[in-house]
């Protein structure tokens, strides 16, 4: 769902979610033009009339009801930030179903990750293999209450989901089962406002619908979740420490390994750290051994062209082995901002990404990466080569520079 559009009207203020309606009218017109042409020459063409009247005229009807329905049909969420109150609706030119949602509960605006699989097939058969995964951020309102009776089905998918998450151990499992658990309340006790695919116009949405109602924002993109009360929805990062007083942690008290080189620019600190560890290095190896191993058993041999087939696979295997061993991702951090870039052997290889210290808003640490969120951008640092203990001080660092 995408596009938003502020209304106000009187004493109301409402914002608009609308779906993503411009391939369907594309295709809807597609349809109508196939239907109308048809049509056309079936009237003006004499060679192109059928003894078949029946066929062409549900062929025509099918191709026109079908455009008109592509062409005509919207999804759609309208909040009333006045009224405290949202209905969703889908229709066809006009609203077939409405659902209306009463918001004087809600706790929070939430923005979570999801996979999706579009396509079709079956798994374990070649048609799987059409089968696509893509990622969506959907926003949601936490807490609503929707109005009008809920069918039993509705009922039973909330209580089997709150079921499956008890006597569950492991952080995985617990993550997984917690957003299971809240994809079964969707339209009855939260609401999605938008799922879109890229995490800055998603945060936007949130930020927008927060501040019409005067709630909280939670992040839970990342493996941790972030909270941003109401008041602190247009604060960057250092106003937030500087306001609340936050005593910060000196980097120069945390330990470190030597994977985390630090490199004094006098207003500043650069960190650099390595791209891949050592077992990404070795499982690079082993990928290459297989793929020889493989191709030497599968064709019996490397072919007539077995010295070049060596030295090409050498060189590539070479090649990113160097990069894997000396590649280094490079952070800037002072007063006035964040770089981060990628360089081999001091050369950048990789473009740069940035964010003014001023329009910064959070640090995530996350398992794995950091990730740098303002309105505009996502920076996500790549920590896969580091520890825990290395992870805390990079991003603590990065806090104390920029606040300094």
């Amino acid at each position: 769902m995408k596009g938003e559009r502020i209304m106000s009207q009187g004493v109301s203020q409402t914002i608009e979610f609308q779906g993503k309606h411009v391939w369907m009218r594309v295709m809807g017109a597609m349809f109508m033009f196939v239907s109308i042409g048809f049509g056309t020459m079936y009237f003006t063409v004499d060679s192109f009339r059928t003894d078949s009247v029946v066929g062409l005229w549900l062929f025509l009807f099918v191709f026109g009801v079908v455009g008109l329905g592509l062409f005509g049909g919207f999804h759609r969420v309208v909040v009333d930030g006045q009224a405290r109150t949202a209905l969703k609706q889908w229709g066809i030119f006009r609203p077939i179903s409405t659902r209306h949602y009463a918001l004087s509960e809600t706790r929070n605006v939430s923005i979570h990750k999801e996979v999706r699989t579009s396509g079709s097939g079956h798994q374990g058969t070649n048609m799987g293999s059409r089968r696509q995964k893509y990622t969506v951020y959907p926003v949601r309102l936490v807490g609503v209450k929707r109005e009008g009776p809920i069918s039993d089905r509705d009922k039973k998918k909330i209580l089997a989901a709150s079921a499956l998450g008890k006597n569950v151990e492991g952080e995985f499992a617990q993550q997984l089962l917690k957003g299971l658990q809240t994809q079964a309340k969707d339209d009855i006790e939260n609401l999605v406002i938008s799922d879109l695919r890229d995490p800055v116009r998603a945060r936007r949405d949130a930020e927008r619908i927060a501040k019409l109602l005067g709630l909280a924002i939670e992040d839970r993109v990342g493996e941790t979740t972030s909270r941003r009360e109401y008041n602190e929805l247009d604060q960057s990062l250092i106003e937030r420490l500087r306001e609340n007083n936050t005593e910060l942690t000196d980097p120069a008290t945390l330990s470190r390994s030597n994977k985390i080189q630090v490199v004094d620019q006098g207003a500043g600190n650069e960190y650099r750290i390595p791209v891949a560890n050592r077992w990404v290095r070795l499982a690079m190896i082993v990928a290459c051994a297989s793929f020889f191993v493989f191709r030497v058993y599968k064709f019996g041999g490397l072919g007539d062209h077995a010295q070049e087939f060596l030295v090409a696979m050498v060189a590539v295997v070479v090649s990113v082995l160097v990069f894997l061993r000396y590649g280094k991702h490079v952070i800037t951090v002072d007063l006035h901002g964040i770089a981060v870039d990628t360089r081999l052997m001091g050369i950048k290889i990789y473009p740069g990404r940035g964010l003014l210290a001023s329009d910064l808003e959070e640090i995530i640490r996350d398992r794995k990466s950091i990730s740098l969120v303002s309105d505009t951008q996502r920076i996500r640092i790549n920590t896969a080569s580091l520890n825990s203990d290395d992870e805390r001080f990079l991003h603590d660092s990065i806090i104390f520079t920029i606040s300094r």
